[in-house]
């Protein structure tokens, strides 16, 4: 029997009766499961969570624009960024925007949604939107659907630690301890439920930080497991940094997009005064999955504290060549910036303090798919730069970074 499609809805609390509507005629169909918080969040639980979950768990979406999302866009906009992210990791999830009759593309763009794939997702008619007309959005919505959703990222992650967890050491694998430190139902939790155990794990990521993951911690449950602790660290690392810091930062780094509207930005700042080069590479990772291969990271470019354009450029240029991001016919750093002005892929760099806009400028225009991620606040007043809230707390950022430097120095002594 075909699965139904998880179908999240985002609309304003205002807007109870236009939701009521549509979720009555949703739930008409077997094909799909509606995920919607006017009738399906837990009693007792966080609700900020459950809707983090559900983002990450849905296979479509539909996202409600009326006059009241207008008014009190913020946390429509939030679930439209996040929503618009999964948009960009896979193509294939099918993600609709329905407006209200009033509602226009240009009142969306003034309230900051060209973040959340308003210019490239489809839009169900102008005027669905109202209570009235339930029936038709529906019918319109259904037509258009997935018949077979792909996994979305949290059935991917489940799979992931589902394997890390088979190919750890069985008689070492402390579910109760592991469950304990993460606030899941501990008694019963044994190696035949590790299907189970996967699920609440990767849940608990995907919630967010609300409730701490302390990697430190959690690395230090798992020591038995010798050097699959590494793999599994790899893994769940990213999961401290909040999706919509994520989103946000892979929007900015976009291109241009259908309609020519460009949201890039030359710089943006993240809450990572201890270790900013850490965490930027953590945003990165969170932004794009797993797929590395989908941008580039300046690794120790920046660090030493230098912002002028010349030490910049010629740290990328050096690392460009050694990291094979370039042809092995690009032997001076002209050649160099040329071929990476011709390719689309992102570049990140980490700084530890915020060029000037001159600086930016001049790397931008040598560099145009650079991205620089600097922490808060900036080191130069003159640069208008976006920070990518909300961001990991600096108290958390120095407990996690101090686990991973252990795992890394483990790998490094046992010389795998």
């Amino acid at each position: 029997m075909q699965k139904p499609v998880r179908l999240f809805i985002s609309h304003s609390s205002a807007d109870d009766a236009l939701v009521a509507a549509v979720e009555r005629e949703l739930r008409k169909s077997s094909r799909v499961q509606v995920l919607v918080d006017r009738t399906d969040l837990v009693k007792g639980e966080a609700w900020r969570r459950q809707l983090h979950q559900w983002m990450a768990r849905c296979d479509a979406a539909l996202v409600l624009l009326t006059p009241a999302v207008l008014a009190q866009p913020e946390w429509v906009l939030k679930e439209a960024i996040i929503l618009g992210w999964r948009r960009d990791l896979d193509p294939d999830f099918a993600l609709f925007y329905a407006m209200a009759p009033g509602v226009t593309r240009d009142h969306l763009r003034a309230k900051n949604f060209d973040l959340a794939q308003v210019s490239e997702t489809q839009f169900l008619t102008n005027d669905l939107a109202d209570e009235s007309r339930a029936e038709a959005l529906t019918a319109l919505l259904l037509a258009q659907l997935p018949p077979q959703p792909p996994p979305s990222p949290l059935d991917e992650l489940t799979d992931e630690i589902k394997a890390q967890l088979l190919a750890a050491d069985a008689t070492g694998l402390r579910y109760p301890a592991i469950a304990e430190h993460l606030g899941l139902e501990a008694p019963g939790w044994h190696g035949d439920k590790v299907d189970q155990f996967a699920d609440a794990l990767a849940s608990s990521l995907a919630c967010g930080p609300e409730k701490y993951l302390a990697l430190d911690r959690l690395i230090e449950r798992l020591r038995v497991w010798g050097d699959r602790r590494t793999e599994f660290a790899t893994l769940i690392a990213p999961y401290w940094i909040d999706a919509e810091a994520a989103s946000r930062l892979l929007r900015r780094a976009a291109p241009a997009d259908k309609d020519g509207a460009d949201v890039r930005a030359r710089a943006v700042t993240i809450s990572g005064k201890e270790v900013p080069h850490f965490t930027a590479k953590m945003t990165v990772r969170r932004a794009f999955g797993v797929q590395e291969s989908r941008y580039l990271f300046a690794e120790g470019v920046g660090l030493g504290g230098s912002s002028h354009f010349d030490d910049i450029k010629r740290e990328l240029c050096r690392m460009a060549v050694e990291q094979g991001w370039v042809s092995a016919y690009a032997r001076t750093p002209a050649a160099v910036m040329a071929e990476l002005a011709r390719d689309s892929t992102p570049i990140f760099l980490a700084v530890e303090v915020l060029p000037a806009r001159q600086t930016l400028d001049d790397l931008r225009d040598q560099f145009p798919t650079l991205l620089l991620i600097a922490p808060t606040p900036p080191g130069s007043r003159d640069v208008s730069v976006e920070a990518l809230l909300p961001a990991p707390p600096e108290p958390r950022e120095k407990a996690e970074y101090k686990a991973w430097k252990g795992v890394r120095r483990a790998i490094e002594n046992s010389g795998i």
